[in-house]
């Protein structure tokens, strides 16, 4: 495979090899989620992006422990499964398209609150209205 790769590279050149990987890599992302990969990818992005501040406000806390940390792996785990569960649905039923979308935007508005929280517990300075939020939605969830 290194052969390969080093083939392409020599061949067309750097940047032009580059191109073509990534052309592939969004073909087959395309093909896997449909237009909907953007938002998928995002999600990804939003999920690695909580696990790292999650960690990072538990080292701060010392509360590093690999229990909390084979949750957040379990969870992301549970998250691709919804993914693909519910863009399978769609595919065979077009009619719940709607259900892709939502699962998708949910997942990363939930990622976006873990991540806003961690940013606090970091000692992150958060506008006003960020953190009565976050203790409006805590204090709901509570109930």
């Amino acid at each position: 495979m290194d052969s390969i790769s080093t083939s392409l590279f020599t061949i067309f050149g750097t940047d032009t090899a580059l191109k073509a990987c990534l052309s592939l890599i969004c073909l087959i992302l395309l093909t896997a989620f449909g237009e909907n990969w953007v938002i998928y990818l995002a999600v990804v992005v939003l999920v690695t992006l909580d696990t790292i501040t999650g960690y990072l406000a538990a080292r701060k806390e010392h509360k590093v422990s690999s229990n909390a940390f084979f949750k957040g792996w379990s969870k992301i785990l549970v998250f691709i499964m919804l993914i693909i569960a519910f863009h399978q649905l769609v595919r065979i039923e077009p009619s719940l398209t709607i259900l892709d979308g939502y699962i998708a935007l949910w997942l990363a508005a939930n990622e976006t609150i873990s991540i806003v929280e961690n940013a606090n517990r970091m000692g992150i300075k958060l506008p006003s209205f960020l953190v009565k939020g976050l203790e409006k939605y805590r204090d709901g969830i509570k109930k």
